[in-house]
């Protein structure tokens, strides 16, 4: 019997993948509008949580204005006022942690590919979010690269028998 590939997972029955990382590249872009703009967060949550952009999008947008201002190296700077803009690490944490995930920290210099991820996750690249799922990164971009690139941590389940 032949596995077919379907909208919900594009790679079954796909090789595995030929690239360092280990992981395929599926291009998604939730944004019912098809832009694109620095929403990896909301992307990256809407695509591993299969939950709709406007949506999410809409229940960040306050939690974000309240916390506008993020403090980095002792520096207060602006992160952007809305979730497109750059979500602020600590509401992308509170809003998945509502939901049922948690967040894993790396050891320093752990590489961004398969063998370090959970089947479904939310990978934290330096400066950059993206969603893992079925042996791919789910994005509007191919943020895999061709050299290895840092894995900073993880938002994963906490009861991944949860989630298919």
């Amino acid at each position: 019997m032949t596995l077919m590939a379907t909208r919900e997972n594009p790679l079954e029955g796909a090789p595995k993948s030929s690239h360092p990382t280990g992981l395929h590249f599926v291009r998604r872009n939730p944004d019912p509008e098809g832009r694109s703009r620095g929403d990896c967060g909301v992307r990256s949550i809407c695509l591993a949580l299969d939950l709709d952009y406007d949506t999410v999008f809409d229940e960040l947008r306050p939690m974000q204005n309240e916390s506008r201002w993020t403090y980095s190296y002792g520096e207060r700077k602006f992160c952007g006022g809305t979730p497109a803009g750059g979500l602020d690490c600590v509401v992308m944490q509170i809003y998945l942690q509502r939901r049922g995930w948690h967040y894993t920290s790396c050891r320093p210099g752990t590489k961004f590919n398969a063998e370090n991820l959970p089947p479904r996750c939310i990978a934290n690249q330096a400066g950059h979010f993206v969603c893992v799922r079925d042996g791919a990164i789910w994005d509007t971009w191919d943020s895999r690269g061709k050299r290895a690139k840092k894995l900073n941590g993880f938002y994963a389940p906490i009861n991944p028998a949860l989630w298919p």
